[in-house]
């Protein structure tokens, strides 16, 4: 018998083990990085797992405190959050660190968002939203983006270059017959 994971031969009883959600029968080299599995007893074994009883849903809480702001749906974060952000914690007189225990985040991770290096997801947008008292999500601008005249690149295929060739000959012809 040969180890499941090395592949070398197994001499005597191999160890039967958990890896990865996989049981594994291995050498004794390979067992000792991973999780040993024990065979089940007898006693385990013949008694029936014991039948799950349903326990009662908790009913959801409602909240007694201020609502969540309600976001616009499909809105999109402002273009200046960093600075919005800021100017907001500095008005509420809070430092980083201390609007980061309000918020349960990193420090870093406030840093980058008032640099505007990082964009937050929605969950940390509401979070700030709520601490700070601002609104940072907008609804979407109306008018598309200005596009040029001619926003898609001109594709050519050999044959439109073929054709603009032959185009570009016969009118140098013409031009020669003319002098």
């Amino acid at each position: 018998m040969d180890c499941e994971v090395c592949g070398s031969p197994i001499f005597g009883k191999g160890v039967k083990v958990l890896i990865d959600g996989a049981r594994l029968l291995v050498c004794g080299r390979c067992a000792s990085r991973a999780t040993t599995v024990k065979a089940p007893s007898k006693r385990e074994s013949l008694t029936p797992p014991a039948p799950k009883v349903p326990r009662a849903r908790p009913q959801p809480q409602t909240r007694r405190g201020p609502s969540a702001p309600k976001f616009p749906v499909g809105g999109e974060l402002a273009d200046n959050y960093g600075q919005v952000v800021r100017k907001a914690r500095e008005a509420m007189h809070l430092s980083q660190e201390d609007l980061c225990r309000r918020i349960a985040e990193k420090v870093s991770v406030l840093q980058k968002i008032e640099s505007e290096r990082l964009v937050p997801d929605d969950s940390l947008v509401r979070k700030l939203e709520q601490a700070l008292k601002i609104q940072l999500m907008q609804l979407p601008s109306k008018e598309p983006p200005a596009e040029e005249e001619f926003s898609r690149p001109m594709d050519l295929t050999l044959g439109d270059v073929a054709i603009m060739q032959k185009r570009r000959g016969e009118g140098e012809d013409t031009r020669e017959r003319r002098s």
